[in-house]
């Protein structure tokens, strides 16, 4: 970079090594030097501490390589190097171990040797992209990306390490796959690709292909990797590439365009050499028929490979979700699957571990993803509930909601009733991390609560069911009206016939508490609530580790009010949970107390109760998944509500 002293008395730029101005003659002095600067690429002056441009934005940091990171190393006081996974020319991919979460995890290191300014930052700027991308993409076949971070001039991505072998090295060994993997991997993909090209913009992945396909060894599950060239598409796009693996890319990608359906046929291509065992050719578009070399395949599957590689991107098809649905319709017509058996509500525990009774196939098994199990028993369990009337069980702890229910079964202690209409999902059982994950507002919130500065524990939980969003006001409006029950908050001041389906608010806990009696339910633990808003992984948000104003109801965004419990359906959480931040606290069964605690709850009585969520009144440092608050629970406001649980018996 060069540097210049500019004049004090004119503002002209001299040398460095200049005692007088140029032009002025001005003593400039050692004293009065000011240096500056200069940015290569735009050639604009800038502070000399700067680390980026602030016209271009390009890095003036100096990206070495002197080979790859010892085992041992650690990097931001926080993750040791394990050992090198794998290095190429544009970086390098280690296992590591982190100290602040106790696991392990994937480092992925930006390498840009010898390289000139225009091709270093456009290297960076996809690093970058990549980091960011994935930070706000959540789904089961995608891993995830946890930090981003610059050490020593070198940039680091840290991201959840896939322990297993790519389908590039899993062809080498065995050649080919059989038609099941093939489509059960396919399947999988496809329903990364339809979550991605539905994302606003879309993203477009532009490189499937074999190699970027990792099989994980716990569970077989094929992993969506490698996010450095993937993009959104804009309106207005920036400088159209022609980035991709010749032998995978459709020909529309050769020219700088790229549309969904130009991942689609990266993928017909990929399933069709997993299938044949043998590579396509390079800038050649036309595949030949799966029959010419497995004689087995179906003529169906067949044509369903060859639409999705059609070279002509209007003969192709448009979405992922047409696809899935031609090899869904394929596989049901080869009338291979298990038989569906009754699902016995009563025994929810058996819903998890009841699987289909095969009947005889003879070519191939169907490969059922487990999230369609998930929905087919969700679905189920709907069913047989609607079906279904129960007498009221007093199963609190509290004396005082005992008291009130009993006022209610005066004339009739079997009162039939309907339960609750709040559809529910269930959250497995497992260890999770509870507590402050250490983001941006740590600090602030050590210094409202210092209940919460000890951090993060592992805290594990036995399986349980959850409402998918908190109680509304029509609800709760059904549970007063049956009951002829006077609740001791004014609830009714903050329902307004517009809001039927906002959460109801300006109850007390024992308001809370006997309404789930009611409903043949409970309230949550904070262990629970926690859980079931950020999953095992410990992240901030129910969505990722970054903020996004638009997925909540906030004080940074929001109407300033309650809102519909399902207007932030993209805030939801891995489980599918809505509403756990923003909107309004949420009351839950423990007492408020310092923690880690010991268990999963707290059993020793206090005076205040927890409260977990936010509002809509709240900044971002309150509206997290490990934020705790409490409230005295004979006291309302009309930021707080609730949402209800239920025992796995």
């Amino acid at each position: 970079m060069d540097e210049i002293a500019i004049c004090p008395n004119c503002g002209n730029e001299n040398r460095m090594d200049a005692n007088f101005c140029k032009n002025c003659c001005f003593t400039i002095g050692n004293k009065a030097q000011t240096s500056v600067k200069f940015c290569p690429k735009c050639k604009n002056p800038n502070r000399p501490s700067a680390r980026f441009c602030s016209v271009c934005g390009h890095s003036f940091i100096q990206i070495t390589f002197s080979g790859p990171l010892s085992t041992g190393s650690i990097l931001v006081n926080r993750y040791e190097i394990i050992n090198l996974i794998k290095a190429g020319g544009m970086g390098a991919v280690y296992k590591a171990r982190d100290h602040r979460m106790l696991e392990l995890c994937a480092v992925k290191e930006l390498i840009a040797d010898s390289i000139n300014t225009e091709q270093e930052d456009y290297t960076i700027k996809r690093f970058n992209e990549e980091g960011n991308l994935l930070a706000n993409l959540i789904h089961p076949n995608l891993p995830r990306v946890t930090d981003l971070f610059i050490e020593k001039g070198r940039y680091y991505l840290v991201m959840e390490l896939i322990d297993g072998k790519d389908l590039d090295t899993v062809l080498k060994e065995r050649n080919k796959l059989s038609i099941a993997e093939a489509i059960q991997y396919g399947l999988q993909i496809l329903d990364v690709l339809d979550y991605l090209h539905n994302q606003n913009p879309p993203i477009v992945y532009r490189d499937l292909k074999p190699a970027n396909i990792v099989i994980r060894t716990r569970d077989q599950r094929a992993m969506l990797i490698d996010f450095g060239i993937a993009r959104t598409i804009q309106i207005e796009e920036e400088k159209k590439t022609r980035i991709g693996t010749p032998q995978y890319s459709p020909i529309e990608q050769f020219k700088g365009m790229v549309e969904p359906a130009s991942d689609i046929y990266a993928l017909g291509r990929t399933m069709h050499h997993l299938i044949t065992g043998v590579a396509p050719e390079p800038m050649s578009f036309h595949s030949e028929p799966l029959t010419n070399f497995v004689p087995e395949a179906h003529k169906e599957l067949e044509a369903i490979i060859t639409k999705a590689t059609q070279p002509d991107i209007k003969d192709r098809y448009s979405k992922a979700s047409e696809m899935i649905k031609d090899i869904k319709n394929f596989l049901n017509k080869e009338n291979i699957s298990g038989p569906k058996e009754k699902i016995d509500i009563t025994k929810p525990d058996s819903i998890s571990e009841q699987k289909a009774k095969p009947r005889k196939a003879t070519k191939i098994l169907t490969p059922l993803k487990e999230e369609e199990e998930t929905e087919n028993k969700k679905e189920t369990i709907k069913k047989e509930r609607n079906n279904k009337k129960d007498k009221i069980t007093i199963i609190s702890k509290s004396e005082k909601t005992k008291k009130i229910v009993s006022s209610i079964l005066k004339s009739d202690l079997h009162l039939d009733i309907h339960p609750s209409s709040t559809e529910m999902v269930l959250i497995p059982s497992g260890y999770f991390w509870m507590g402050d994950s250490g983001c941006e507002y740590d600090e602030n919130r050590k210094k409202l609560f210092e209940t919460n500065k000890k951090g993060q524990h592992r805290v594990y939980l036995n399986a349980y069911y959850i409402d998918i969003t908190p109680v509304t006001n029509e609800q709760y409006k059904i549970f007063v009206q049956e009951n002829s029950y006077k609740s001791e908050g004014d609830w009714e001041k903050y329902f307004t016939k517009d809001k039927e389906h906002h959460p109801v608010v300006n109850i007390t806990w024992y308001d809370a508490d006997t309404y789930a009696t009611w409903a043949k339910k409970r309230l949550l633990t904070e262990a629970e609530w926690e859980k079931a808003s950020r999953g095992g992984d410990g992240r901030n948000w129910p969505w990722g580790n970054l903020w996004d104003d638009t997925k909540l109801n906030s004080r940074e965004s929001g109407p300033g009010r309650t809102t519909e419990v399902h207007q932030y359906s993209r805030g939801d959480s891995i489980y599918g949970v809505l509403d756990t931040v923003g909107n309004v606290w949420e009351w839950t069964s423990d007492w408020y107390y310092p923690y880690p605690y010991e268990g999963p709850y707290i059993s020793e009585e206090g005076d205040k109760r927890v409260i977990r969520g936010g509002s809509y009144s709240e900044t971002k440092d309150k509206c997290t998944c490990s934020f705790r608050n409490w409230g005295f629970p004979e006291n309302k406001s009309a930021f707080r509500g609730f949402r209800c649980g239920k025992d796995v018996k």
